[in-house]
């Protein structure tokens, strides 16, 4: 473990023992997060799009929301999709701005990428609480498949990728068209791709189990209730 204690290096209530990796220590990242508010410096083609989502009836069971993707007026590359808000995981405002950000990264593999959204909330969980959450193994974290599927792409894309925050409904022009095509997108027959939750859950950019270290009892009495009520 060099030089981390032995309680640091711990990791248990995973389906694997350590980091699904075995290449590497489980402390060590391949890459940074992305920060809030960080430029990057151009080098060769550099993408700057802005993100939205949008929801009515925001986190009831009859609630409809919208993603809007925009890169520029006209532009085909523009993405308007319905977000489906069914089951146990309803249509709400934060699950919309996360799946706007996570469309984004699929439809750009390879470009240096600013990601502009109006959800600080979003950016936080992304850039600031992700070690937090997998530290926790994602003990009530809300819209953790989404939040899990951007942080695979974020760390094995080979470009490097920003966020930067916009204040919403204000004098934001590609924040007004991201926000007016989530609108539309409500609307739009065609749905949102989520990715499938063993793949997620199996991926190797992803840390597995909890840190002994960042558990409370709480964490820990939940994360054993669930594992024993679990579906055999």
């Amino acid at each position: 473990m060099g030089n981390h204690c032995v309680l640091g290096g711990i990791r248990i209530l995973g389906k694997f023992p350590g980091h699904k990796s075995k290449e590497k220590d489980p402390f060590l990242r391949g890459r940074n997060p992305p920060r809030i508010n960080h430029a990057i410096e151009p080098s060769g083609w550099h993408t700057k799009i802005s993100t939205d989502g949008s929801a009515v009836n925001n986190g009831w069971e009859n609630a409809t929301a919208g993603i809007g993707v925009w890169y520029a007026d006209g532009s085909a590359r523009n993405i308007k999709l319905s977000m489906n808000g069914q089951g146990p995981k309803p249509a709400s405002n934060s699950r919309a701005e996360l799946g706007a950000i996570l469309e984004a990264l699929r439809q750009n593999e390879s470009d240096d990428l600013e990601i502009d959204s109006d959800s600080l909330t979003s950016l936080r969980a992304i850039c600031t609480y992700a070690d937090k959450y997998e530290n926790l193994n994602w003990s009530d974290v809300s819209n953790s498949d989404l939040i899990k599927s951007i942080l695979i792409k974020l760390r094995t894309r080979p470009a490097r990728t920003a966020f930067k925050w916009v204040k919403g409904h204000e004098n934001n022009y590609g924040n007004i068209r991201a926000d007016a095509l989530a609108n539309a997108g409500r609307e739009n027959d065609t749905q949102m791709r989520e990715d499938d939750v063993e793949w997620v859950d199996n991926h190797e950019a992803l840390q597995d189990g909890a840190r002994l270290q960042a558990l409370d009892a709480s964490h820990t009495y939940k994360a054993l209730l669930r594992w024993h009520t679990r579906k055999i």
